[in-house]
């Protein structure tokens, strides 16, 4: 009798490259490990690289970009949107194996079996490792190297822990010397650039408030879980810094262009060019026409030089409070994993505790932290609430994610009164309701390939708003259902008043 197999098929953003293979359904779930290596960092510009060993694949590389990582690894991209689908090494023996990348193949998470973290010795502080100690509630073991070769741990007593703070080795460098420079490149070295630190506040005033950190001598970082970047990246977990355009320098010296060296360009939908390296396939950036003055970079380029931690702590300001696009996260386990030990990590590096109540309910008038503010009820920019911790939220506020804003919402004012207004996600769907029947207001949520976009219709006017940022609207706890601003009054149904986002 034979063993029944499993056909698995892997596509990749543009569609112009496939790749199919079969398992023996009774080696499922297949062994899968994170390599934190730094050529898999530099041939993908993510912080990591996801692959599980397979049988030799069915596949026409023809459409296929090939190129030899080391004497004996070969990794394979797609030529047009730059997707690594894995790679084949000579094991020892002379025999070939090939990896492919978890990311790429249309199958469920419990087709994988998350169980280890390869090289994470060369990231100096433990990379994305640090922060993925767990998937769909089994932990993952730390190697230096590959198995066997020795735990990897913490360097330092501070950073034994998840919440404490770590020393990555790294030291600030004063302003005009080269060093405070930081460097990128792609593995072969076709591409390379440089990021220089935030100049003053004002590098910040063109970009989106969700994209801004509190240190302004830091850029904002982000990890993110779409669909679109996953296939175009063969890596589940993208990690983003955003610096303002003036502040990246090509490596010869020249400001910083979309396509330069050996890049490749993308056009994943309108409006929106990635590129890659053409020669090793590194994710480079992602750029909108509707945001010229930032650059999305991909972390994995970055080089921390000597002694710094791949995470790059004295540089980037990482969002600890939600990933971005969550509700296209094909691995949930992976996923909450990530979620719980940004939590830990973020708690330990000056987060507010419960006695830090946000500035906005400690006095009577609006501050620069939020856009309203009525006693009760506040209105949050997502830049600066999803930074207090995931248990601060939930302890003392309930709280819907709303819309994407922009600095022209004026409900602060009252000039713009709501009456009804629907919440969708991916999973729940709300009302709730302000005691002005006079206008009917609906909010509806559309996607597109690129973006979540929300529109506001007022029924009075027809008038269609889309938002640039996201925001929160925050109440606090009462014992009743009810809560009184200056402008709003919002009564919730008991299951808003219940639901918690974390």
């Amino acid at each position: 009798m034979t063993d029944p197999t499993t056909l698995l098929n892997a596509t990749c953003l543009c569609k112009s490259s496939t790749l199919s293979f079969s398992v023996r359904t009774s080696s499922l779930p297949l062994p899968t490990h994170f390599c934190h290596c730094s050529i898999c960092r530099h041939t993908h510009g993510t912080l990591c690289s996801i692959h599980a060993p397979i049988p030799a694949p069915v596949v026409d590389l023809s459409t296929f970009t090939s190129y030899k990582s080391s004497n004996k690894v070969v990794r394979y991209f797609c030529s047009t949107c730059g997707a690594h689908f894995g790679d084949c090494a000579r094991e020892e023996g002379g025999e070939e194996q090939w990896y492919i990348s978890a990311s790429m193949v249309d199958a469920p998470e419990s087709t994988w079996d998350f169980r280890n973290h390869f090289h994470v010795g060369g990231t100096q502080d433990g990379g994305l490792a640090t922060w993925v100690q767990e998937a769909g509630g089994k932990s993952m073991r730390c190697w230096r190297g590959k198995e066997d070769t020795g735990a990897w741990e913490p360097s330092g007593p501070s950073s034994a822990s998840l919440g404490g703070q770590e020393n990555t080795g790294q030291t600030r460098d004063k302003p005009g010397e080269e060093k405070d420079r930081l460097h990128a490149h792609c593995h072969c070295g076709g591409i390379s650039f440089s990021i220089s630190r935030p100049r003053s506040p004002a590098a910040f005033a063109s970009l989106p408030r969700s994209l801004t950190p509190a240190d302004k001598s830091k850029w904002y970082a982000v990890h993110d879980v779409c669909t679109s970047c996953r296939l175009a990246t063969g890596c589940a977990l993208v990690s983003w810094v955003f610096p303002e355009v003036s502040h990246v320098t090509l490596g010869d010296g020249s400001p910083y262009t979309p396509v330069f060296g050996t890049a490749k360009s993308y056009r994943s939908s309108s409006g929106v060019l990635r590129t890659f390296c053409g020669r090793c396939g590194a994710t480079v950036a992602y750029a909108c026409e509707d945001r010229p003055q930032m650059v999305d970079v991909a972390v994995g380029l970055l080089d921390g030089g000597e002694g710094g931690g791949v995470r790059l702590e004295d540089w980037l300001e990482w969002r600890t409070g939600m990933c971005a696009y969550e509700e296209d996260a094909v691995w949930e386990g992976v996923l909450a994993g990530l979620k719980g030990g940004l939590e830990k990590w973020g708690e330990g590096r000056g987060g507010y505790d419960a006695a830090n109540c946000p500035p906005c309910f400690q006095t009577s008038s609006p501050t620069s932290s939020c856009l309203c503010n009525n006693g009760n009820v506040a209105l949050f920019p997502e830049s600066m609430f999803f930074r207090y911790p995931p248990r601060l939220r939930s302890t003392l506020y309930n709280y819907i994610l709303v819309s994407w804003l922009n600095s022209a919402w004026h409900i602060a004012h009252g000039t713009w009164h709501m009456a009804h207004v629907d919440i969708a996600t991916s999973h729940h769907a709300y009302t709730f309701r302000v005691e002005d029947p006079s206008i009917q207001t609906t909010l509806a949520t559309t996607k597109s390939e690129s973006r979540y976009s929300h529109k506001v219709v007022v029924a009075d006017s027809h008038r269609e708003i889309t938002f640039e940022e996201c925001a929160v609207i925050v109440v606090k706890k009462e014992p009743a259902g009810e809560v009184h601003g200056q402008r709003l009054n919002l009564r919730l149904c008991s299951e808003i008043y219940n639901y918690q986002r974390d």
